[in-house]
């Protein structure tokens, strides 16, 4: 890992779990680097936090312009950011494959109308979705994954793990979970007692992330109709980043990561440009 990624992953964990971590000296360079990959993934507020709490050590001295620029920018990302936890959390779930949306229809359902309701496994079942739609959709999302952790630090022993263990059998949702569980212990220090349904770690969790974080560019399929009947891509980049990204994670949620696959096709063709 590189000394931009390792600053990152330290001044995360500091702005969020309060780890106070010291962070290396890199030119002004990389740190601008380091804010635009935090403004990338929604948590421009907690990188910048930890800049500034580092600004009387004489490594970390930045011109007066750049700290107000980051200042804004942090300002704007606590105004416009996903809160880090929401009491609604899980009343819009949804899934792109019908009989796992009807599945994960019912289990809400019934899970509200249950004398014993726990809707705090609920949010956390809500977490692990929009975890997961993102990664299958747009790639990993971080500010998605430091929620999670978020709220499992906070709440997380008020969660019934049995039935939430159940619930994630039921919509065949193990492998990914365990994929997005080990992303909290390999890079933000979590620990193995704090996912009391998962068996074992997912060994290439950090390979994978790693990958992805960085990468640009953009991730919608566009299509255009020529004079005749054939259809055109007008952007195979990303064509085939959707291609080789459902690839790699086919293995971890095959159904949902076809049907989002088919489900992103379907909505560009619908879009056609004449």
């Amino acid at each position: 890992m590189d000394v931009i990624k390792r600053n990152f992953f330290k001044a995360i964990r500091s702005g969020v779990f309060n780890t106070k971590e010291q962070l290396e000296p890199m030119s002004l360079f990389k740190w601008q680097q380091l804010v635009n990959l935090a403004i990338k993934h929604g948590l421009a507020q907690f990188a910048i936090k930890a800049l500034q709490d580092e600004e009387t050590h004489p490594c970390f001295c930045f011109p007066n312009q750049t700290l107000a620029e980051w200042d804004k920018i942090r300002k704007d990302s606590v105004l416009n950011s996903k809160p880090l936890y929401d009491m609604d959390e899980y009343k819009n779930l949804r899934m792109n494959n019908f009989f796992l949306n009807r599945r994960l229809r019912k289990i809400v359902d019934n899970e509200l109308h249950s004398i014993d309701t726990n809707t705090e496994t609920l949010r956390l079942l809500s977490l692990y979705i929009s975890i997961t739609t993102y990664i299958l959709r747009d790639g990993i999302q971080l500010n998605e994954i430091i929620r999670l952790g978020y709220f499992l630090r906070r709440n997380g022993d008020r969660v019934d793990y049995v039935k939430f263990e159940s619930w994630i059998n039921r919509l065949k949702m193990r492998h990914i979970v365990t994929l997005e569980s080990s992303v909290l212990i390999q890079l933000f220090d979590f620990s193995h007692d704090e996912f009391p349904f998962m068996d074992k770690e997912e060994e290439n969790a950090k390979e994978l992330i790693l990958r992805d974080i960085s990468s640009l560019g953009a991730r919608d399929m566009h299509f255009s109709q020529g004079n005749g009947a054939f259809v055109h891509n007008k952007n195979n980049r990303a064509t085939l980043w959707h291609i080789c990204h459902s690839a790699r994670l086919m293995k971890y949620y095959p159904l949902e990561t076809t049907s989002n696959f088919i489900h992103s096709f379907a909505s560009s063709l619908s879009e056609i440009e004449e």
